[in-house]
């Protein structure tokens, strides 16, 4: 911060913190007007109002020369950092020089002494350039009572309108119609739209006036439905099945059905670690089945430990 600057920025904060002590004597002067003489009231709030009027107008007449002390200190601090970037370029293309042959070793130190001094103080008047320009923008914003890097907007955001339809808010009676919320709107949506999947058909009756069940009515343009003639060959099959066992000339009776009085064969051993299953090879000598089962007369092979058909353990011959 420039001498010349200082005092007057001094004087802006002393004013500011004059005008915030006037406006709290003024609020503690509102809160005992009830226990104040009237008189006593009017003159002494018209002294901190004269007060504090004279400040408001020093503050002013200084909000200006603040303003346009925050401009020159931006393009003193422009200068200071385009001027240290120039001293920089210069230390790198003296170093080019040196490494190059041009420069010798002594000659390129002593250049690169000059930009870094050059540098470092340029650095530093930036740092004390930037701290005024903050200290001179919270004035302004105490000047002014708002941020000097936002602007006001003093126009209204839009409201946005929604028509509504007269009918929709009065019932035919005259009474108004309440509004239907997001969750029946929701549901009423849904039935719309099975009602125009399935048909807004009314429900059916039976002949003692208890409702049946609804039905879909499956339409086809042009192709048979797949479903629907699958459905047909099934129940034909299943009838010309039934006709076959009753027949009493058709050859396929009996077949699938067994013999009255006969027992279900027992299902087979299970397969444990002792008792795997073992392929038989193809293409060796033929053997004989020579182990009669005890349970149900069946011939195994010889090899075997449990019978093929019963499940039932075999002797050992």
């Amino acid at each position: 911060m420039t001498k010349e600057a200082q005092p007057g920025l001094e004087n802006v904060a002393a004013l500011i913190l004059e005008r915030q002590r006037i406006e709290n004597w003024l609020a503690t002067l509102d809160a005992k007007k009830a226990s104040t003489p009237d008189n006593v009231y009017r003159r002494v709030r018209g002294d901190y109002a004269a007060r504090l009027r004279t400040i408001t107008e020093h503050l002013i007449t200084r909000h200006a020369a603040l303003k346009a002390h925050v401009e020159h200190l931006g393009v003193r601090l422009t200068q200071f950092e385009t001027e240290a970037k120039r001293l920089r370029d210069v230390r790198a293309e003296s170093e080019l020089r040196m490494q190059v042959g041009e420069l010798s070793v002594p000659d390129w130190n002593v250049k690169a002494r000059e930009c870094d001094e050059g540098v470092a103080r340029l650095t530093e008047a930036q740092a004390v350039a930037r701290g005024s320009i903050a200290q001179a923008r919270e004035i302004l914003e105490m000047v002014s009572g708002q941020p000097t890097g936002a602007i006001p907007s003093s126009t209204p955001l839009p409201r946005t309108s929604r028509s509504v339809n007269p009918d929709q808010l009065a019932s035919p009676n005259g009474t108004p119609r309440p509004t239907p919320s997001s969750a029946e709107i929701a549901k009423m949506n849904e039935l719309e739209f099975l009602n125009s999947v399935v048909g807004s058909h009314p429900p059916q009756t039976s002949s003692d006036g208890t409702p049946m069940p609804n039905t879909i009515e499956l339409e086809s343009e042009g192709a048979p439905d797949l479903g629907e003639s699958m459905l047909d060959r099934l129940n034909q099959r299943t009838k010309e099945g039934n006709v076959q066992q009753g027949d009493p000339d058709s050859l396929l009776k009996g077949v699938g059905t067994g013999k009255p009085g006969s027992k279900p064969s027992p299902l087979a051993a299970n397969v444990t670690e002792s008792n795997p299953i073992v392929l038989k090879p193809q293409g060796g000598p033929e053997r004989h089945k020579t182990l009669k089962c005890q349970e149900c007369a069946t011939m195994n092979y010889p090899t075997e430990w449990y019978c093929e058909r019963c499940g039932a353990e075999l002797a050992a011959v």
